[in-house]
């Protein structure tokens, strides 16, 4: 049975959806409603730091030498998804982690390769709200964040990597 909206009149409270059924539970349309608000609230928080001056001129930098921004899409459901990345390789963890510390996103890695003689660090963020803070504080300083503000704000960036 698929829900049908039915048209209500000003004053009148607009009809609700009949429960949901998942597995041995219902989910009444109110429980849906609160469990969208605790996920809204849950991510829409912004994690990256506010940086000062010279710390934002060196991240910006960095990314801008070293670093790189990443688009990716995956299917799910038969919809596309766009996902942005921010990474840094480096042979040691003093960079990596001079990144965590200024910005307080990200994660650092430990990777070894088979084609590789020594192992490496990486540095990434994938949480887009944090991506877009990065890139508002940093643009100065970036032409890869000033990309991903003029571009990337929708999730459909015109080249797949810079």
């Amino acid at each position: 049975m698929t829900y049908q909206p039915q048209p209500f009149k000003p004053g009148e409270a607009p009809p609700t959806k009949p429960a949901e059924r998942r597995g041995p539970y219902v989910r009444t349309p109110a429980m849906c409603q609160s469990i969208r608000d605790r996920r809204i609230g849950q991510y829409l928080r912004v994690s990256a730091k506010d940086m000062t001056e010279p710390e934002r001129a060196w991240v910006g930098a960095m990314v801008d030498a070293e670093g790189s921004v990443l688009q990716a899409t995956s299917k799910r459901n038969g919809r596309i998804y766009w996902r942005l990345s921010v990474e840094m390789v480096g042979n040691g963890p003093e960079y990596m982690s001079a990144f965590l510390r200024l910005t307080g996103v990200g994660t650092i890695r430990y990777r070894t390769r088979e084609q590789r003689e020594h192992p490496f660090y990486t540095w990434g963020v994938w949480r887009y709200l944090d991506i877009l803070s990065l890139a508002q504080q940093c643009a100065l300083y970036s032409i890869k964040f000033q990309r991903v503000l003029k571009e990337g704000v929708d999730g459909k960036l015109s080249a797949p990597a810079f």
